[in-house]
């Protein structure tokens, strides 16, 4: 992205009134007290370390808060001489003294350098009041919330209490901290009483004289920390000051994986994308102009025809399908003799096939699959209930690996695969994430069938969800043989739509049976009776009625364009930008050392698999609802998404929401991605938050917490420049 567009968008941006005047004073107040204490101890001796935070933490108060980027040059230690810290002025001084409790002391304050995991703890006790505003308090900056000897209703907060680190809403946040001590009562009466003080300044343009009973001194503080808060502030520099430093960074470490033929690529054949950054890979994929005009010129060349029917049309369409199904077993390393390929009108129209034509015996057969799934799958259990199964449930990834491994150290459940006697029972289960982009383990799929996951004697069969997987990484059916594997066309290259497959083990094709038949899918039949023999062939047997035909034709052009790069380069690339984007946003720091992102991952890697799922905070630790930052990136031509993503196990478990917490949720929505009544509230709500009392992380009193997350995705033709462009979007817009 040019600096002339982004600059253009910050401009954009910039004008935009997002956020309560009372968090913007509160911080803009937090920073100056931090300041002030930096000015103090800057002429005193410190640790390296110490004196590497002093330098930047200095470079905060000029309006950046990232950490320091990776580099391969050695670090120094900055001196006071080349990085001077900036003083305030002593009305903010005097008020931060006073706040503080050091009114009566000397102009010194003493240097506080807080870990991650303080500020975090610390962030939380003012949390529970920044989170309770209304609507109309989030306009004001006031609220009634708050300790009774600061103006508040009596809503006394208690103190932080301990996180339970076995609490999978704590345990999967990446960079939330825990709150291992109690914050002090006395920093979150200070921070409410400069939130009042500051909220009450900026109200007395337009509702007389809050202030009018304050000394001198404090409202002199308060007027001034107010115009401060109005400044411009200048973007931060990340990973260097411009585009070329940062992008030549970006190749320093990743430029042995990341292909630069992309930027070429995407120059030429995606100009309807130019000044806009697409990120919404996972939701769809993106077709070239090359790519089109390929297959509109075959059309314009050739004529084809239904393939029921036996004249030169419908022969030369025959053919192509051939040639069709085989480039989709190449695609996956499915050997022609062992998979058939059924196409169906998406993914979700193949795992439907599944659900309803698998064998579930009343009594004796269990669907399992794991928590993290597409609701597509979480439907197949419908099928299931339907059938009377014995047995359906939901699996997390740590109790699928214990139950395998408990089960692999007993002889007694190894059983023959091919055990026609036995009940069959099914396991589903995501190659990859589409929630945050986690891979799970491909080897589960043979572990799976030869040991089982219960005790009900059954025969294990393995459905794969690659929908979100293959559009970025290779899948070897020869090593890790699925019983069923689904898949949509344009996930992976954009065009067509309304096309999806279903391989199928050759050898496990008898097991699935369905009612219904139609046109295509019989051999013949008769019209007075129950009778019709349907086709041998086995993606025959499950494909009713005409065929798509110049879809699937048009998606070999597709393949075509991946194959010219190659599925291994592809991946290497993603996981290059996936990374990137990562260590970009983990490094985002607000001017009082808090996080400004909340990444929702629970690896000890860093994730390489295409997605990045977040929310974003303020400098107290409060969320800033998904809703508002879908609309501004929208605003900025910056297309993400936003919501569940059609994974409720995700939400669940990394957002920490109960089941509970979405059925009255649910009320109003439409879709998965719709922040229509996501608030359950008991005062006034905000869009993409839950409002509720007590209890957790936030220790008591009134919290949020948000309904949904923002998932940014990348894919083969995504490059540096729109890694870059979004950082800087977030920077900009949400880092105070």
């Amino acid at each position: 992205m040019e600096e002339s567009d982004s600059s253009g968008r910050r401009s954009t941006m910039q004008a935009r009134g997002h956020h309560c005047v009372s968090y913007r004073l509160t911080l803009r107040f937090c920073s100056l007290l931090f300041a002030s204490c930096l000015a103090t101890a800057a002429t005193a001796e410190a640790p390296p370390t110490v004196s590497a935070q002093v330098g930047r933490v200095a470079e905060s108060s000029e309006g950046c808060a990232c950490a320091s980027a990776p580099s391969s040059e050695p670090a120094t230690t900055p001196s006071t001489e080349h990085s001077p810290v900036p003083q305030i002025n002593s009305p903010d001084a005097a008020l931060a003294r006073e706040l503080s409790g050091d009114a009566n002391q000397s102009g010194e304050i003493p240097l506080v350098v807080p870990t991650d995991s303080q500020a975090l703890a610390e962030a939380a006790a003012a949390r529970r009041h920044t989170e309770g505003c209304s609507e109309t308090e989030e306009r004001t900056g006031e609220s009634n919330v708050g300790p009774e000897k600061y103006g508040g209703t009596g809503l006394q907060a208690t103190q932080t209490q301990p996180v339970d680190s076995s609490s999978p809403s704590q345990c999967t946040r990446r960079a939330s901290g825990t709150a291992g001590r109690e914050a002090s009562s006395d920093r979150y009466s200070t921070a409410y009483a400069a939130t009042q003080l500051f909220a009450s300044s900026e109200a007395s343009h337009a509702e007389g004289d809050p202030l009018a009973e304050a000394s001198t001194r404090e409202r002199a503080a308060g007027m001034a920390a107010a115009a401060e808060a109005q400044k411009h502030r200048p973007s931060c520099p990340l990973w260097g000051e411009s585009y070329d430093e940062r992008r030549s960074r970006f190749l320093q470490r990743y430029g042995d994986v990341y292909n630069l033929e992309i930027e070429a690529i995407k120059e030429r054949e995606l100009e309807r994308f130019s000044g806009q950054v697409y990120m919404d890979y996972a939701g769809s994929g993106v077709y070239q102009r090359q790519q089109l005009r390929a297959v509109f010129d075959d059309f314009a060349r050739n004529a084809y025809g239904n393939t029921h029917s036996r004249n030169p049309s419908a022969k030369q369409t025959d053919d192509k399908l051939k040639e069709a199904r085989q480039v989709i077993s190449r695609f996956f390393d499915a050997p022609e003799k062992e998979y058939a390929v059924i196409f169906t009108s998406g993914a979700t129209a193949a795992l439907k096939l599944v659900g309803e034509s698998f064998p579930f015996t009343a009594g004796f057969s269990s669907f399992y699959y794991l928590r993290i799934n597409h609701n597509s799958v979480l439907g197949i259990r419908e099928f299931a209930y339907a059938k009377n199964a014995k047995s359906v449930r939901a699996l997390s990834p740590r109790e699928v690996e214990q139950i395998l491994t408990e089960r692999e150290q007993s002889t007694e459940h190894t059983y023959d695969e091919k055990d026609e006697s036995r009940p069959s029972c099914l396991f589903a289960f995501p190659a990859k994430d589409n929630w945050n982009g986690r891979f799970f383990p491909q080897e589960w799929i043979a572990r799976v069938k030869k040991v089982g996951l219960s005790n009900d004697n059954c025969r294990w069969f393995v459905l794969l969800d690659a929908a979100a997987y293959a559009p970025t990484s290779p899948l070897s059916l020869s090593r890790h043989p699925a019983d069923f594997v689904a898949f949509s066309f344009y996930k992976i290259f954009g065009y067509p739509t309304g096309l999806g497959a279903l391989l199928v083990r050759s050898e496990d094709a008898s097991k699935l049976q369905r009612l219904y038949w139609g046109g295509g899918s019989v051999a013949a039949s008769v019209c007075d009776s129950r009778w019709c023999a349907r086709k041998t062939d086995v993606a025959l047997r499950f494909e009713d009625g005409t065929l798509p035909f110049l879809a699937i034709i048009a998606s070999l052009y597709g393949f075509r364009a991946l194959e010219a790069i190659g599925m291994e380069k592809i991946h290497h690339h993603v996981a290059a930008l996936t990374r990137h984007l990562f260590e970009r946003l983990q490094m985002l720091r607000h001017s009082n050392g808090a996080h400004a992102v909340l990444l929702y991952w629970n690896e000890a890697s860093p994730p390489t698999g295409g997605i990045v799922s977040f929310n974003l905070l303020r400098p107290d630790g409060s969320f800033i609802p998904f809703p508002q930052v879908e609309a501004d990136a929208s605003a900025a031509l910056i297309h993400l998404r936003t919501g569940c993503f059609c994974n409720p196990g995700g939400c669940q478990d990394f957002l920490g929401l109960s089941a509970e917490d979405i059925i009255r949720n649910s009320q109003k929505r439409q879709s998965c991605s719709d922040p229509s009544g996501s608030t359950l509230s008991v005062i006034s709500g905000t869009p993409g938050l839950i409002t509720g009392w007590g209890g957790g992380s936030l220790g008591g009193g009134l919290y949020r917490k948000p309904a949904g997350s923002v998932r940014v995705s990348m894919g083969y033709l995504s490059t540096f420049s729109d890694v870059d462009a979004l950082v800087s979007f977030i920077s900009e817009t949400y880092v105070w």
